[in-house]
């Protein structure tokens, strides 16, 4: 599905071409509905207790508009979810690697601001539930530094900085994997723990 939505974000073909592949799609979204959930939320319990909303809109896997994503474990192995953390590393550390396609861009070339917000409010977030100490976004600033390019692999990196009450807070960047380390946007949230 995400090649599909690619392909439409940079389809040249013509009128005809696009009216006959929109009625394909069409009739594929109709077999798709045919068994509906009552939300779009699917959370999936995986090995070791952790729980992922597997389609959300930043890196969910089921999700054909979110980025593609891994993450990284300390010996720069790929994982689907977030590694525990290894000896000397800071609470809630987690590294994920993501291309951003055409879906995702802004100006030629580049990714959409708001896409580069959403890959940072995702990650923040997982460094707080990472620590032990998860909450829904209630603040994001983000700083960006230089344009993120697209179709080029991307470390994305949070951690979480600490707590007061039912605030947490987590600190992260974004830089291109393999560059000069250079941090294309950097970003720091506010995550409120659910109310007893």
């Amino acid at each position: 599905m995400r090649d599909l939505v690619d392909a439409v974000v940079c389809t040249d073909v013509d009128g005809a071409e696009r009216a006959a592949v929109a009625a394909e799609v069409e009739a594929l979204t109709v077999r798709l509905r045919a068994a509906r959930r009552s939300q779009s939320m699917l959370l999936v319990r995986f090995d070791g207790g952790w729980v992922e909303n597997v389609t959300q809109a930043a890196t969910g896997p089921l999700n054909p508009l979110a980025s593609r994503a891994t993450y990284l474990d300390g010996e720069g192995g790929t994982s689907p979810l977030p590694s525990p953390a290894e000896p000397g590393d800071p609470p809630g550390l987690v590294r994920m690697r993501v291309v951003l396609s055409d879906a995702h861009g802004g100006p030629p070339s580049r990714a959409h601001g708001g896409s580069v917000a959403m890959l940072l409010d995702q990650v923040l977030g997982m460094s707080v539930a990472a620590a032990g100490r998860p909450g829904m976004t209630v603040s994001l600033t983000v700083r960006f530094r230089r344009a993120t390019p697209l179709h080029v692999p991307l470390l994305v990196t949070a951690r979480f900085t600490g707590e007061e009450g039912r605030r947490r807070f987590a600190e992260g960047e974004i830089t291109v994997e393999g560059g000069d380390g250079t941090v294309t946007a950097s970003g720091s949230g506010v995550f409120a723990a659910a109310r007893p």
